[in-house]
């Protein structure tokens, strides 16, 4: 068990779910440093060399690991993707594993905005699950009203942060020619055929802004209900695999400002519910209001809210790290 675990931390297995890697290898990874981050360097030397076919492959390259931390697969997939392509190029001197490595340390350590942005959002998505949770068992408090808020602000803050570097819209780059990877784990909504995912996609960003969407396991079953026969028979999965599917998905993979806006409402949604029965108390006889923490929990809904007005003026933005990148391949692990 890691240190992180032993003080109360994410235990290595969860840490690995969402990150990709455990914060022991994590560390390992700075060694690495030393000799500089090859996928950095790649980018120097395409844009230095002579040769057309050495900087058009490099350049694939590091558009494809770009537009990874914008979708949805975890690291862990990411990782592979790009690993599978460096491996179709000729003259390859170091293993997939040691491979790998670089490309997690490129994640991690480089600081580069996109990957800045997807860890950030990662880690901000899950502390907004935590809270629904939280909420679910032990209903609203002030301090979980605060830590709403500081939430939305920290999102604001990275999401500003990568505007100022990247500005425009959120384009999927299309990059044709990978091989079919092996995953860890295979989501419908993350590696089924593009037009499929496309639709699913479409129709589980409608449930998420119509207000109306309840608790996840009623988000599950309404993507599962709203496929038709014809996808259900290409995908090769039942209605209640779906439904599972999307309940995994929307807890682990999907990162996106869509996905933490509305973990984010639906938790201070739960404590404004749960604060009704304590809106008045008594006094001497006479009955008097009482706030229990509405200070707190509308500093969070302000929050919130500037969130969602921030994410809404670039379209796109909403997806970041929720849209799976276009024009790749997955088969299912055996």
């Amino acid at each position: 068990m890691s240190d992180g675990a032993e003080r109360g931390g994410i235990p290595p297995r969860l840490q690995k779910e969402y990150y990709g890697i455990d914060a022991g290898e994590y560390e390992a990874l700075r060694p690495l440093l030393i000799h500089g981050c090859v996928v950095c360097g790649a980018r120097r030397r395409a844009d230095n060399s002579g040769d057309p076919g050495v900087r058009a492959a490099t350049s694939i390259f590091v558009a494809a690991i770009q537009s990874l931390a914008r979708c949805s697969i975890s690291p862990s997939d990411c990782t592979a993707v790009a690993v599978a392509w460096w491996n179709k190029q000729a003259g390859v001197s170091i293993t997939a594993a040691e491979q790998a490595r670089c490309i997690f340390l490129h994640m991690y350590h480089c600081n580069t905005s996109a990957w800045f942005l997807r860890i950030l959002l990662i880690r901000f998505n899950m502390q907004a699950t935590s809270a629904l949770g939280y909420i679910g068992r032990h209903g609203g408090t002030k301090d979980v009203s605060e830590k709403l808020g500081d939430i939305a602000k920290g999102a604001m803050a990275a999401i500003s942060v990568y505007r100022a570097t990247f500005p425009g819209n959120v384009q999927d780059v299309v990059i044709h020619g990978f091989p079919d990877i092996p995953v860890r784990r295979w989501c419908v909504f993350c590696h089924s055929p593009r037009g499929i995912r496309e639709r699913l996609y479409e129709r589980y960003a409608e449930v998420l802004t119509s207000g109306n969407s309840g608790t996840i396991a009623d988000i599950a079953e309404a993507l599962a209900d709203g496929l038709a026969e014809d996808d259900l028979a290409c995908l090769q999965c039942t209605r209640a695999e779906v439904a599972r599917d999307a309940h995994y998905h929307y807890l682990v993979h999907d990162a996106s400002p869509l996905a933490l806006i509305h973990r984010l409402t639906a938790a201070i949604s739960a404590i404004g519910i749960s604060s009704v029965w304590g809106a008045i108390r008594l006094e001497g006889g006479t009955l008097t209001p009482a706030s229990n923490g509405a200070s707190a929990a509308r500093k969070a809904e302000i929050a919130i809210a500037r969130l969602s007005a921030l994410v809404a003026r670039v379209p796109g933005t909403e997806r970041y790290a929720g849209m799976p990148a276009q024009g790749l391949r997955f088969v299912r692990e055996t």
